[in-house]
């Protein structure tokens, strides 16, 4: 299946999707994706994420999760060092600037959402919605393939994520 897709789509969200408990500081949740070209990401784009790893690791099962980044947590924890996380940082920063993708990304504010509506849809699905409505035109006149990858969740999500698509 894989010799026939074009490019590689990353999903992955920021916030909570559910409607169930909205943080009034925090109402919004988005899926946003990356869209690379598969070749391109096998041969350059994965090599370098990888040497990032193992320059800080040693190894490639880190997985960048920007809310550990950011509390210098888990695998995170040595960027509670100043210097340590400007150099880190500015790596991370350079191996993006490098990259080359493209991003679709959309966004839902719950509080607004919950209200306008009177059986709200779920954030995920309908973000995800409308990001695979962004990529039927994005790979519309062309005869390229993609295949979505997204970040393994919860048990019930996945299941949930694979009913959607």
């Amino acid at each position: 299946m894989l010799d026939k897709v074009s490019h590689l789509v990353f999903l992955d969200e920021s916030g909570d999707h559910s409607l169930g408990y909205i943080d009034k500081q925090f109402p919004v949740f988005a899926l946003a994706s990356t869209i690379f070209e598969k070749n391109y990401y096998i041969q350059q784009a994965n090599p370098l994420i990888d040497s990032l790893k193992y320059k800080y690791w040693g190894h490639r099962g880190i997985i960048f999760h920007s809310v550990e980044m950011r509390k210098t947590r888990g695998a995170f924890d040595f960027l509670f060092n100043p210097e340590t996380r400007t150099n880190f940082m500015g790596d991370m920063y350079q191996l993006i600037d490098q990259l080359k993708f493209d991003i679709i990304a959309a966004g839902i504010h719950k509080l607004d959402h919950t209200h306008h509506y009177v059986t709200p849809h779920s954030p995920y699905d309908l973000t995800l919605e409308f990001i695979m409505e962004r990529l039927y035109f994005y790979f519309k006149q062309t005869s390229h393939r993609c295949v979505l990858i997204a970040e393994s969740r919860g048990q019930k999500e996945n299941a949930d994520l694979y009913a959607a698509v």
